[in-house]
This record gives C-alpha cells, structure tokens and sequence, in this order.
C-alpha cells in the first residue's frame, strides 16, 4: 500500500465533508431515497455532480407552512425526456445494440420493455 503524500491527505481532508448525522427516529428515509435519486440522475445526466447547475444541487425548498417541496425548475427537468436521455448517453454511449443513444424518450421506454422491465402502474394490484 502506497501512503498518500501529506499535502495530498492534507487537501483531501479540507475537501472532504461529513454529513450531520441524525438519530434514527429523526432521519427521514423517504426523502433520503428520493434525494439520492435526483442526485444521481442529475450527475449522471450533466456528467458529475460538478457540473449540475446550482439551483438544481439542492433539490427541495421549503414553504411557508413548513413543508418541503421538489423545486419547480427540477420537475419540468423531471417531467420532460431530456435528462433521461442524458443519463442513458453517460451511462451507455451507444445503444444495446450497437446504436447511438436515444434523444427522445421512446427509444428509453423501449429499451426498458425489453430487458423486461415495466413502469409501475397505479392500476396494477
């Protein structure tokens, strides 16, 4: 094992931040997973975490009532295909076969259909 050089450690030690941890019955594992999500679609999407757009690294605000909410720029970015085929161009240049990656969301939902793998429904029991 080689030892990182102390300016190296010193600067990864300055970079580096540790999330506040909350006790268990304080943690809120929804938001967790639904922030995990977004952070990861997004990274993937613009190419690093780096490069995601400011006013979308924190996806929740919070009301005047207290209550959080998903910001508005980040669902219109949810709700079109644009950062889904984003994501699917970082992730696999080309496609399953050989061909270039999709630039609208057909091409993903096809994909998906065939490695067997469908959206879940809320009229499904």
């Amino acid at each position: 094992m080689v030892a990182a050089a102390p300016a190296a450690a010193a600067a990864m030690r300055k970079s580096f931040l540790v999330p506040e941890i909350k006790p268990l019955d304080q943690y809120d594992f929804p938001r967790a997973r639904s922030a995990a999500s977004l952070a990861w679609v997004l990274a993937k999407g613009y190419g690093g975490a780096e490069h995601v757009p400011a006013e979308l690294r924190e996806p929740f605000y919070t009301d005047q009532y207290e209550q959080e909410h998903m910001k508005p720029p980040l669902i219109r970015l949810l709700i079109s295909s644009d950062i889904y085929c984003r994501a699917w161009r970082q992730a696999l240049p080309s496609g399953p076969d050989g061909a270039p990656s999709p630039r609208t969301m057909r091409p993903c939902c096809n994909f998906l259909l065939i490695v067997a793998w469908c959206p879940p429904s809320k009229r499904s029991p």
